[in-house]
């Protein structure tokens, strides 16, 4: 797969997350018609996606504790019972001090907890996102390695660290230069997309294990603070995702993310991340 040119790629993308008119849409498929190439990546992307999908683990709340909610609910008495108060406020008091308020207290207080668990709440789920949320850029990053090398690497250009900075040149938005590893060979590279934006994508192998540099518009949030770490004077941010170790910094508005094999420690990436300024 080769796209041309960032333009396709993101044109492609907003294709994917229905964000074309009617009309662009009609056009891009008329595109698709003639371009086997276009094609040939838009199944790649849509297989990445699924993927993806496929790896992000979905909390169900167990049957048992279903069951115990909906007999709580049975116990608690009929809101009938109570009389409205002159505001909201002193009718979820009232209610909450009532004497069946220990059934009430653990009612309200389970079903805070299956709002948390479950995401029932869309308020909640838009609005206050769970700490967790701050590491996404851990699975999405390690999900994009994993799509990208299983079964085989799919990758757009090969050759030389030389030859694959050219090739890359015309086609990032920032100055590129492909580093070498000492004792790692440069498997190639490959356009790619994250948050709508370039991304790229350098594969290193070596005694079949690889480890990928991949380069992107960084944003504030990609960047959690529990995470941080200083080495040699940078900020360093430590995770993982999928038993892959995963290292993240910034250098101005360039994100960089190094990840690594799944039977690498987090020590062995450290190691290569210093080899990086040397």
């Amino acid at each position: 797969m080769n796209i041309r040119n960032t333009n396709e790629r993101m044109v492609l993308d907003a294709y994917l997350d229905k964000e074309l008119s009617a009309e662009e849409a009609q056009q891009f498929e008329q595109r698709l018609q003639k371009d086997p190439e276009l094609r040939r990546a838009l199944k790649a992307e849509q297989q990445f996606r699924a993927a993806l999908r496929a790896h992000v683990k979905q909390t169900r709340a167990p049957a048992a504790f279903r069951t115990q909610i909906d007999e709580l609910i049975k116990s608690s008495p009929s809101a009938e019972e109570n009389k409205p108060s002159h505001s909201w406020w002193e009718q979820i008091r009232a209610w909450l001090q009532s004497p069946a308020s220990v059934p009430r207290w653990a009612l309200a207080m389970y079903t805070i907890v299956i709002l948390l668990l479950v995401g029932g709440g869309t308020w909640i789920s838009r609005n206050v996102a769970p700490p967790q949320e701050k590491h996404t850029v851990f699975r999405k990053l390690g999900g994009k390695h994993i799509v990208y090398t299983t079964p085989s690497p799919v990758l757009d250009v090969t050759g030389t660290p030389q030859e694959v900075t050219v090739w890359f040149q015309s086609r990032a938005p920032w100055p590129v230069r492909v580093p070498q590893f000492p004792g790692w060979h440069l498997v190639g590279g490959r356009l790619g997309e994250f948050h709508h934006q370039p991304m790229i994508y350098l594969l290193y192998e070596r005694n079949d294990r690889y480890v990928a540099l991949m380069l992107f518009a960084a944003r504030e949030d990609d960047f959690p603070p529990n995470a941080r770490r200083h080495i040699n004077g940078k900020e360093v941010y430590v995770g993982s995702a999928w038993d892959h170790p995963i290292l993240l910094w910034r250098e101005g508005e360039v994100g960089y993310a190094l990840v690594g094999d799944t039977r690498q420690s987090t020590d062995e990436l450290l190691a290569l991340f210093q080899t990086l300024g040397s």
